[in-house]
């Protein structure tokens, strides 16, 4: 009896131990993780769409004559500009500015052009100027007039004007283009000296008349 329970146990055992690989597979195969998915590329940030690029396009310079041979340039309707690059027709060196001023030294006609661009194409607009304020050919001020400079030009907090030879009690006054009154004050010239201070300004470009009664100057600025 004993011999014939130890020949079934070991005719089983080999099935049994057959079927534990079997088993074993289906549970790895069925706790099984989900495959990794590869990751986004996300370093470069850049979109994928093209950049379309638009034509530059000015319909012309507008010139604002501000006196003593002073200009004022601009590009009438800009459209899809990011560069400007201005030659104003003499030794100066070339501005790269949507709006400059310009000053001639020298009386004479004068070929200004302004070259707009963007990162796909360009385009050339011209126009001509004609200084005449001096017999003499040189934009001078009046020997009746001090050399009034205005610092720093252009501004954003507080304008330093130097008159040479002022003392006593002065009329300062800023005015716009319009020639409306933006700002006025009476101040004592004790040197050569005298701040203002235009941080309420608005941006853009303003004269500044300065006098003691007998005689005044006029000297413009621009506020940034």
């Amino acid at each position: 009896m004993v011999l014939l329970l130890i020949l079934a146990l070991g005719l089983c055992t080999p099935r049994l131990w057959a079927q534990r690989p079997a088993q074993l597979q289906q549970k790895i195969t069925h706790f099984t993780a989900s495959p990794i998915l590869p990751k986004a590329d996300i370093s470069s940030g850049a979109p994928s769409h093209h950049i379309l690029c638009d034509s530059v396009h000015g319909d012309s310079i507008i010139v604002t004559y501000m006196g003593l041979c002073n200009f004022h340039f601009e590009v009438a309707n800009p459209q899809f500009i990011v560069g400007y690059e201005w030659s104003f027709g003499d030794a100066s060196v070339n501005v790269n500015s949507p709006d400059v001023f310009h000053s001639y030294i020298i009386n004479g006609t004068y070929h200004v052009k302004v070259i707009i661009s963007n990162a796909c194409n360009s385009d050339t607009l011209y126009t001509t100027v004609t200084c005449i304020d001096s017999s003499t050919g040189i934009a001078t001020l009046p020997s009746t007039q001090p050399a009034i400079t205005l610092s720093p030009n252009p501004v954003y907090r507080t304008l330093t004007i130097h008159y040479p030879g002022a003392s006593g009690k002065v009329h300062i006054q800023i005015t716009d283009l319009t020639g409306r009154v933006i700002q006025s004050e009476m101040a004592i010239m004790n040197s050569d000296y005298r701040s203002v201070d235009v941080r309420k300004l608005m941006s853009g470009m303003y004269f500044l008349e300065i006098g003691n009664g007998q005689k005044k100057s006029t000297v413009k600025f621009v506020k940034r």
